[in-house]
């Protein structure tokens, strides 16, 4: 019997004791958690890597600070396009899954929560003071030792803020001095449009304040949004609009009576499955004709209680109203909840359960006029009052683009916003980066006078306030170098007030107060707070442990050119075994001489190979080549 022999050629990758990028030595403090953990401490790896991160979220943002900053285009997990310059609106729809990064989002969506403005200026001054603690760690501070000094700079900071307070807004029922804060605060979303939007606000926060400034309440200021035509055409309405809502004929009612049902106006299924057995036609008529008598009598006594406006959650059946037009009554189709709410609100009304009994007088509202008008391509009912406050108010905004209709109404909400603000606090500070500029410049001098290494992390906080006007300055093509000497120098005569002119050509300088270019004492204040809390948070953690994401696949990492199996040059040829085939070798008595003759802190796999296998074939696998011939 003929024998042959198979030559195989073994080689073998040496081992790496540098692990591929992203993955974590098993030693130490790593041995104790779960695999898929990953676990970063020290500066380099934990402080700076957040840092790292923080950066990048503010260099998202930082082009879009300012009545001329640069807008961003987000398309969420949903596929919805949004076109925004709005801080809030785009970290929202990044879905930053960072842990350091997302206690800035937290911040901002904090100060989007309390105050409705000044998201960016939280960003844009924690990036500074985050990239100045980087500098200043590698001079050789101490982390601690730059904490204390940022508190000591806050601290000053709110000292220093009613010092340069310009003007105080006394009466909310001051429209124009309440026209000059809420324009400046427009402007930085839609502007060039900010004087006629700014009217359309402070009219319709007006009408929903009533004699006590108590019951002011955001909600009450609500926004249609109509396509077509374009801003300009904004107007405001006493009272609330609603889009295609109208399911019957009647169009106009003067001084309705409003009943307003949380239910569907029309038969209610039984919760249990029924059959009826009907034998003659006779019999059908009967069963239909009560059903017809039922319905007609329950509408006739809501119309005998003076009802007839009839507005429901749900839809309206057939034969339902078919009697509402009989008797002249609207009905009107509301399905979100919180909007029969708030109609509740305009009309004082009381919102009716079930159609199981009829509204009494308490329950039923009322309100001056119940319309019906085309506006656009769209129907739009109108619950108008005429009440002078207190009241629900509505503006209808015009546009383009369903993207232009966003951005105005989120320029609106921040101007609502700060109208609260104002009955809150009246103080004013000066716009246009002056009031920045002022309070670096008084904390500058204060880090001088500290005799402590705490000084340089005060003066880091001041060249972090001056940031702010300087990204307005660079976003609209100015040149900082050559206006902030300019500045300092109105400054440091005293003339605190002095900001940027964004209206110059190249960029110059002007009197905020003059222009009346005024920013909310509030909104200052919170954004400082806020800044330095997030980036005390994010300095101060020295270790990182992230766990493995529950569920799903594990994520699969990017192949480096270490394992590549077709670069021969890091493979090393270790041994040469004869294989006869027929003999009484096994599998196992191969491996056993590949593993005798391997170094320990090597590694290899085996696999046996038969001679079926075509000649000069190369097999690969993770960690060894297989080069054979048959002799």
């Amino acid at each position: 019997m003929q024998c042959h022999t198979l030559l195989l050629l073994f080689y073998l990758k040496e081992y790496q004791s540098k692990m591929a990028p992203g993955s974590m030595p098993r030693v130490g403090f790593a041995r104790l958690l779960k695999d898929g953990v990953r676990h970063y401490r020290g500066v380099e790896e934990s402080l700076f890597r957040n840092i790292e991160a923080c950066l990048g979220i503010a260099a998202t943002v930082r082009s879009s600070f300012g009545p001329k900053g640069m807008n961003k285009m987000v398309v969420n997990h949903l596929g919805k396009l949004y076109v925004t310059n709005d801080a809030a609106v785009i970290l929202r729809e990044l879905e930053v899954e960072h842990p350091a990064a997302k206690l800035l989002v937290m911040a901002c969506e904090m100060m989007d929560f309390q105050i409705g403005d000044g998201t960016n200026f939280v960003i844009i001054l924690s990036a500074s003071l985050l990239d100045s603690a980087k500098e200043l760690i590698r001079m050789g501070l101490n982390v601690s030792q730059i904490i204390s000094g940022y508190n000591m700079a806050l601290a000053k900071a709110l000292e220093l803020l009613p010092k340069f307070v310009c003007k105080s807004v006394h009466s909310v029922r001051d429209d124009e001095a309440v026209k000059a804060v809420v324009r400046s605060s427009i402007a930085t979303k839609v502007y060039g449009q900010e004087d006629m939007l700014s009217d359309l606000v402070v009219q319709a926060c007006t009408l929903a304040l009533g004699a006590d400034y108590s019951t002011y309440h955001v909600d009450n200021i609500r926004i249609c949004k109509i396509l077509g035509s374009n801003v300009e055409a904004s107007t405001v309405m006493n009272g609330m609009a609603f889009q295609d809502c109208v399911s019957g004929e009647i169009k106009l009612i003067e001084n309705p009576k409003v009943a307003v049902f949380s239910c569907a106006f029309a038969v209610t299924k039984l919760e249990n499955p029924s059959s009826i057995v009907i034998n003659t036609a006779k019999e059908l008529m009967q069963f239909s004709k009560h059903d017809e008598e039922y319905i007609e009598n329950y509408i006739k006594s809501l119309h005998n209680a003076g009802v007839n406006v009839v507005v429901s959650g749900g839809k309206f059946g057939d034969l339902h109203l078919h009697y509402l037009n009989k008797y002249k009554m609207m009905a009107v189709k509301i399905s979100s909840k919180f909007d029969l709410r708030r109609l509740c609100r305009c009309t004082h009304s009381t919102i009716i359960p079930d159609m199981s009994r009829v509204p009494t007088p308490d329950m039923i509202g009322s309100c001056t006029k119940v319309q019906v008008r085309e506006i656009g391509s769209d129907q739009l009912v109108f619950f108008e009052q005429n009440l002078k406050g207190g009241s629900l108010s509505t503006i209808i905004i015009r546009g383009s683009s369903q993207n232009t209709l966003t951005e105005v109404e989120k320029a609106i909400d921040d101007g609502v916003n700060v109208f609260r603000q104002l009955l809150k606090d009246g103080r004013l500070l000066p716009g246009a980066g002056a009031a920045e500029l002022a309070v670096a410049r008084e904390i500058r001098q204060f880090g001088l006078t500290y005799p402590s290494l705490e000084r340089y992390a005060i003066e880091k906080f001041a060249i972090a306030l001056e940031s702010l006007p300087k990204q307005i300055a660079d976003n609209i093509g100015a040149k900082w170098v050559e206006i902030y000497p300019h500045l300092m120098k109105k400054h440091e005569n005293g003339e605190n007030n002095y900001g940027l002119d964004i209206k110059a050509p190249k960029g110059g300088i002007l009197n905020a107060v003059s222009a009346e270019i005024f920013d909310c004492f509030s909104v200052k204040e919170w954004a400082i707070k806020l800044a330095v809390n997030a980036v005390n948070t994010i300095i101060n953690v020295d270790q990182i442990v992230l766990a493995k994401p529950a569920g799903g696949p594990p994520i699969r990492q990017p192949k480096s050119q270490e394992d590549d199996d077709t670069n021969f040059s890091q493979w090393k040829r270790i041994f040469l075994i004869d294989v006869v085939r027929g003999s009484s070798r096994t599998r196992s008595t191969i491996l056993a001489d590949i593993e005798a003759k391997a170094a320990p802190n090597k590694k290899w796999r085996g696999e046996y190979v038969n001679l079926k296998i075509p000649p000069a074939q190369v097999i690969k696998t993770d960690w060894c080549i297989f080069h054979w011939k048959i002799v």
